[in-house]
């Protein structure tokens, strides 16, 4: 009697990288940099004619942040992920959203920061009555 057994399993490789694209709106610069949480800039990605830019970054999955020194907002990157972003300048303030793998967490943290900057005097609005709050508090929510 004899007994063969097969390896069904696939070596699947690794994905240890993020693929970052999008476009720019009213740009500042003719770049973006990546910076990592210790505010140190690892990634220049310069954009193209058309404004926009496509990069593969073999960084670690993390947080870091995306923009000029004029303004910066957070990122959470993760291997695999292909998040596609559009920037849009409003003088030297930048407004971001998400789309592609990785826009969920990523819409989910740049909307927490907007609303944390909004509600940053929170004890002002714990003393309002119901119906005020309530008129400061939805469109935050939108």
């Amino acid at each position: 009697m004899s007994i063969v057994l097969i390896n069904c399993s696939k070596n699947r490789e690794q994905i240890n990288y993020v693929i970052f694209s999008g476009t720019v709106e009213n740009p500042i610069s003719d770049s973006l940099q990546l910076i990592n949480k210790n505010y140190k800039p690892i990634k220049t990605i310069y954009l193209s004619a058309d404004n926009s830019f496509k990069d593969t970054l073999f960084i670690p999955s993390g947080y870091y942040f995306l923009g000029d020194w004029n303004s910066t907002k957070q990122l959470y990157l993760v291997h695999s992920f292909n998040l596609v972003t559009k920037i849009v300048y409003h003088e030297k303030e930048a407004t971001l959203s998400f789309k592609g793998i990785g826009a969920n967490e990523n819409n989910y943290l740049y909307q927490k920061k907007e609303f944390d900057t909004n509600f940053k005097n929170y004890r002002d609005y714990t003393s309002l009555n119901e119906e005020d709050f309530l008129k400061f508090i939805i469109p935050l929510q939108n």
